[in-house]
């Protein structure tokens, strides 16, 4: 039961970090389609890479 419980959690906190870098690179989009809005795509890069690299500890830990 704990198992699958423990799957269950990872797969949900996977699932949720995807949702987050997805509605991450819209928003970039839609930044990027608006003349008014100057993004820069490095630091985006740099959100997105942390994003990965902080899901990625927290579960190999």
């Amino acid at each position: 039961m704990t198992r699958r419980l423990d799957c269950f959690i990872q797969y949900f906190v996977f699932y949720f970090t995807s949702v987050k870098i997805y509605f991450s690179f819209l928003l970039a989009e839609f930044l990027l389609d608006c003349s008014f809005f100057k993004f820069d795509l490095e630091k985006l890069s740099q959100l997105l890479t942390f994003e990965i690299y902080s899901y990625q500890r927290s579960h190999l830990l």
